[in-house]
């Protein structure tokens, strides 16, 4: 990332740019709910999280950013793929809008202490803009508002191109660079839907060994987008993406993206050794 600044990114042009750094961190907890732990667990790598994510946000001060945007994280428990694993008959387990209270209410401690952190960094910068990003909030609105909006309320929570069950969502199986899924369905989209069955990519990660050309994450029949065109599951989707920056022979002038599919702030080595993810 500092080559790009360095060569594309002179102060002058870092200085009238926004940069958003995130969301990034809700992928630590994310595999850690995937392998077992509980949520008080959780929250002891909190702090780690959220340190990271100020030390990133530093480097980018440095590179003579002055509007930056911290992100914090959706409520998850409102997200198909937790419905579905963590699903249960206890009605209490749910709240109005039928999202899982307890994974809404870790968010929500995540994102009070990534907060906390933002206003002690604004007082150490006091003339460069920092902004928290509250996406929790605004999904919560869109789920409020999803029938005004166009959503199809029967289908709110559902994934349009899954195989079934309350939520339509099966759960992907990630062996090494293997994905296997218990089945597949193609879907017309004739609604609107809040939820897709594609893991997006801005670029990088097909440039990266996890998703090279032989990795099954890129062959079809997996990713189906909104433009009815199936890519590869972690595909760019078709979508106005900024260049992917490990595309080193792109254009940069209008900007740059560094997000990475399936990234964490924390490194691999921190989370083998948290017993989160196996390297």
């Amino acid at each position: 990332m500092s080559s790009l600044f360095k060569s594309n990114c002179l102060p002058e042009k870092s200085k009238k740019s926004l940069v958003l750094v995130g969301e990034i961190g809700g992928n630590e907890f994310n595999y850690g709910l995937a392998q077992g732990k509980t949520i008080e667990e959780l929250r002891k790598m909190v702090p780690d999280v959220v340190q990271t994510i100020i030390h990133g946000v530093k480097e980018v001060i440095g590179f003579g950013a002055t509007r930056i945007i911290i992100p914090g994280n959706f409520p998850i428990g409102c997200v198909p793929a937790m419905l579905t694993h963590f699903l249960t008959n206890n009605s209490n387990a749910y709240d109005e809008y039928h999202c899982l209270k307890d994974l809404n209410n870790f968010a929500t401690f995540y994102n009070h202490h990534l907060q906390q952190a933002i206003d002690e960094l604004n007082k150490n910068y006091p003339n460069v803009t920092l902004i928290y990003g509250d996406y929790y909030n605004a999904f919560l609105w869109l789920l409020k508002n999803a029938a005004s909006l166009g959503f199809d309320k029967n289908s709110l929570q559902k994934v349009c191109c899954g195989i079934g069950g309350e939520y339509n969502y099966d759960l992907i199986k990630v062996d090494a660079q293997k994905f296997q899924e218990s089945g597949l369905k193609k879907c017309r989209f004739d609604r609107i839907y809040q939820f897709g069955d594609s893991l997006s990519d801005t670029g990088n990660c097909l440039r990266e060994s996890l998703c090279g050309a032989n990795s099954a994450c890129r062959r079809l029949p997996y990713g189906m987008n909104v433009f009815k065109k199936a890519t590869g599951r972690s595909a760019e989707s078709g979508l106005p993406l900024l260049n992917p920056y490990e595309d080193g022979k792109a254009n940069f002038s209008h900007g740059a993206n560094f997000a990475v599919a399936g990234a964490t702030a924390l490194s691999a080595e921190f989370l083998a050794k948290s017993y989160v993810l196996h390297k």
